[in-house]
């Protein structure tokens, strides 16, 4: 029988030692708000409630404590009915689980920082020939909380993180009069501004984020299915250029792929005429995507005035086409350039794609 009391200690202690050796890689900014996430899963803390600031200073200074304790150990091992698995054993460690309606994750999120998790499975469905987990309660998890993400072929949909990530970002966009999440939420008739019953808020995010977070599921499905990332030199240049302008560009041409294939989120969103989803997606794109992708953000535009799909489909279209081209580009310039060092490279990489976007 597995205890799960102690396998979510060990789990947890993975993730802060993760979060110890890699906190800096955020900005401040981007720091607090994972912070901030954070406390309010540890504590329970709906998405719409705000966190005792006293409270929640004393918890960071105590965590700063812990990660320079735990900064230097290595990941431990896992032990869980009986045996012992490296802590990247997902096979290993979710067939001790399989009678217990958990699943266990792990694998590395941006600038390759090792993340994990430990959540309930409340349905598993099939799309596209992937098995898909949609989670619920998590018991261990790290800073860095994605709402959706493959491992080892599978996807994984988490719903807590899915509601905090929603409910962000509609409080920061929501006042900013961008037409996009004006009429993502409209089409939602989901104000939190307005709202004064908490209950209210709380039974409309879930619907919002239940919803929403079968889009982000594309994204994913996207990743999977998408041919290009087949080329294993893809995979070296995220691990080369880590932590640098060049991995989040390279990250950047991959989302744009993912979501503008013939499998990824913008395919399902236009196949099924999701306006809401259309307006939060252009709404949440942001840095070298929205530096690449120019079209959506023209096409929207054409949308809101005709209302006419086939715009955002031709702007699928193309970005898919660009997408490929930079894609083309990063493999060609690392290619000729890596023989010179892992600097020339960047340099090389910057002066091609990244500066001429003006960044």
């Amino acid at each position: 029988m597995v205890d799960l009391v102690d396998l979510r200690i060990q789990v947890q202690t993975n993730c802060q030692i993760s979060d110890a050796r890699h906190w800096g890689m955020y900005s401040i900014c981007g720091l607090i708000l994972r912070f901030r996430s954070f406390y309010r899963w540890l504590e329970g803390i709906k998405p719409w409630e705000e966190p005792d600031m006293e409270q929640i200073m004393s918890w960071i200074d105590d965590s700063e404590r812990l990660w320079r304790a735990v900064e230097t150990e290595d990941f431990h091992d896992i032990n869980v009915g009986g045996k012992s698995f490296s802590p990247f054993d997902l096979k290993g460690i979710n067939r001790e689980l399989g009678d217990t309606c958990y699943v266990y994750g792990a694998g590395y999120a941006g600038g390759l920082k090792p993340t994990f998790f430990l959540a309930e499975v409340v349905d598993i469905q099939k799309i596209s020939d992937i098995d898909v987990y949609y989670l619920g309660k998590e018991l261990a998890r790290d800073l860095d909380a994605y709402p959706a993400m493959s491992q080892d072929g599978k996807i994984y949909a988490r719903r807590e993180p899915m509601g905090h990530f929603l409910y962000d970002k509609i409080v920061e966009l929501g006042n900013t009069g961008k037409m996009s999440i004006k009429d993502a939420l409209e089409t939602y008739n989901f104000n939190p501004f307005k709202f004064k019953d908490e209950s209210e808020i709380g039974h409309k995010l879930n619907e919002i984020s239940w919803a929403e977070l079968e889009i982000y599921v594309y994204h994913e499905i996207g990743e999977v299915k998408e041919p290009f990332f087949k080329d294993n030199r893809w995979h070296g240049i995220i691990q080369v250029f880590s932590n640098t302008r060049v991995e989040k560009l390279a990250r950047a041409i991959g989302d744009i792929m993912a979501d503008t294939n013939d499998f990824g989120m913008l395919n399902h969103i236009i196949r099924y005429q999701k306006r809401a989803s259309l307006g939060f997606y252009v709404a949440f794109i942001d840095g070298f995507r929205k530096l690449m992708f120019p079209e959506i953000l023209e096409a929207y535009q054409k949308f809101m005035e005709t209302g006419d799909w086939k715009v955002i489909e031709e702007a699928r279209i193309k970005g898919h086409e660009k997408a490929e081209e930079y894609g083309g580009r990063i493999l060609d310039i690392y290619d000729s350039a890596i023989s010179k060092g892992r600097d020339f490279a960047v340099m090389e990489i910057t002066r091609e794609l990244i500066t001429p976007l003006g960044v």
